[in-house]
């Protein structure tokens, strides 16, 4: 039984060593023994990180574009961990498309660092815009605060205390031009 299939195993490995490499071949093997779901993540991360190369076909994608839209980023914030709103925020610096605004909306946190934070990066970058909620509304009322600032043809949501992958916000593909 394991004979017979054999040669059908052979084949998976050698087309996934030739489309992802040796290491690849080891991704699918961490994979197949069931790993915590953890380690899978940090797997898939890995499998799908960005080369320069990546990065220089994406910048050049952007360049020839003749449209570029904003993408509205919403950020509700609310007493957020200071080292987890900084992740969040240099992630959004850190993106590859460059035409987005970073609407945050501070839902009247308590914490005096979050004003501070907010206040450093709106200072260090123009398109973020900015609204400190006098009353705690929760999530829907700071969203809704973000919302307000928006000026973009997309909209996208980011939760305080989570991280963009630097090609996260981009634009969809516009169909091709009539002649």
């Amino acid at each position: 039984s394991f004979l017979k299939a054999l040669p059908r195993h052979t084949r998976k490995v050698r087309q996934i060593v030739r489309r992802e490499g040796w290491s690849g071949l080891w991704y699918t093997l961490e994979e197949r023994l069931h790993l915590a779901d953890r380690e899978l993540y940090a797997i898939w991360q890995r499998r799908h990180r960005l080369t320069a190369v990546d990065r220089g076909r994406i910048q050049a994608e952007v360049e020839k574009m003749t449209r570029r839209p904003l993408i509205s980023i919403l950020l509700p914030v609310y007493n957020t961990d200071e080292a987890w709103l900084r992740k969040c925020l240099d992630s959004v610096l850190s993106q590859i498309y460059p035409n987005w605004e970073l609407c945050i909306a501070d839902d009247a946190s308590t914490l005096p660092h979050v004003r501070t934070v907010i206040e450093e990066y709106r200072a260090r970058d123009r398109r973020i815009r900015v609204v400190f909620r006098e009353t705690n509304g929760h999530i829907s009322a700071a969203s809704n605060s973000a919302l307000a600032l928006a000026t973009g043809d997309y909209i996208a949501l980011l939760d305080h205390d989570d991280e963009l992958t630097e090609h996260a916000p981009r634009p969809p593909r516009s169909a091709p031009e009539q002649a």
